[in-house]
């Protein structure tokens, strides 16, 4: 038995798609401004320039100004976990090829994360960032830890994951269920429970 994803379409009014398109480009001119300054500054010294140091560098530029002061401070944030990671595989003993992290391209748009933490704040609703790591690999029927192991399920193709037992489950439901028992520890397990076909929106009707 396979698991397939629901599609629906948002179509907002005119007036919000502007907004929201609106908002993404502002987003996207941060993160290359962001991301121009990490990278000039490892040119010039070989060293990392601190998400701090970014941020009183960047807090007068016009593309922050525009944005809800946390909004524009997760941006900043996203350019800083890249260039972090950029590092720890510079320290690596691999001989793999490392390049710094790109440039987003003039015609794409910044991901709506950053506007959904800042909504979420609005309304009251806490926001908590867990690290995905793992969480698509581990077994959230089978309850096993979310660490770096062996584990029992495993991934047979894009959205559909097989546990231990050869019960198959939407793979991006079995990542999200593993992020919530990451985030919080003491939420109850559900397991086949309530466990339904998830729905995928499309938030401009396309």
């Amino acid at each position: 038995m396979s698991y397939i994803a629901m599609k629906t379409r948002l179509n907002l009014p005119l007036e919000q798609r502007r907004f929201l398109r609106f908002l993404m480009r502002e987003s996207r001119s941060l993160y290359n401004q962001a991301l121009y300054n990490v990278r000039q500054h490892f040119f010039q010294t070989n060293t990392y320039l601190s998400f701090q140091e970014n941020y009183h560098l960047l807090k007068d530029s016009e593309h922050f100004r525009v944005l809800n002061a946390s909004q524009a401070q997760m941006v900043i944030r996203k350019v800083d976990e890249a260039m972090k990671a950029f590092f720890r595989f510079l320290k690596d003993k691999s001989k793999q090829i490392v390049r710094l992290p790109r440039y987003l391209k003039k015609e794409a748009y910044y991901p709506l994360f950053g506007r959904m933490v800042y909504l979420a704040e609005q309304e009251g609703v806490e926001t908590r960032i867990v690290n995905e790591a793992y969480t698509s690999k581990a077994s959230y029927m089978d309850e096993e830890k979310i660490s770096k192991s062996e584990f029992s399920g495993r991934r047979l193709k894009r959205g559909l994951y097989q546990t231990k037992s050869d019960r198959l489950i939407n793979a991006d439901q079995n990542a999200a269920l593993n992020m919530i028992q990451k985030g919080n520890p003491n939420a109850v397990i559900i397991g086949t429970k309530s466990v339904n076909t998830p729905i995928r929106s499309c938030l401009f009707g396309v």
